[in-house]
Parts: C-alpha cells; sequence; structure tokens
C-alpha cells in the first residue's frame, strides 16, 4: 500500500492509496474464496444425490426387484 501526503494549510495529512494490483489481486482472493465456497456446496449435494441412489438401489435389492 503506497501513502500519498494532502497539506490543507499548517495540516499535513497521510492518506493510504491502494494501487491497482492490490486492489485486483483483494478482488481474486474473494473470488477464489467464493468459487471454493461453491465447490464445497456441489460437492455435498453431489455427495448426497449419490447416497440416495444407493438407498434406492438397496431398497430395489431388498424386494427383489434387482
Amino acid at each position: 500500500m503506497q501513502k500519498r501526503y494532502e497539506r490543507t494549510g499548517n495540516r499535513i495529512s497521510v492518506i493510504a492509496v491502494e494501487d491497482a494490483e492490490t486492489v485486483r489481486i483483494a478482488q481474486l482472493e474473494n473470488e477464489s474464496a467464493m468459487l471454493a465456497l461453491e465447490l464445497v456446496d456441489t460437492q455435498i449435494r453431489l455427495d448426497q444425490a449419490e447416497a440416495e441412489q444407493a438407498a434406492l438401489l438397496l431398497e430395489l435389492v431388498d424386494k427383489g426387484v434387482l
């Protein structure tokens, strides 16, 4: 992060300035975190669907359909 100095009358203020690269990195990190969460959610739904299919197959086998 860069610093910029502003003078107003007798006062000097220090202002933090984020450069474009720092902002872009933060955006990419946020996007990456969101994609990771979506991946986890998708994997959980897939696991649930597989478990439901296994239960249905077991039921069909138990009832002699398969």
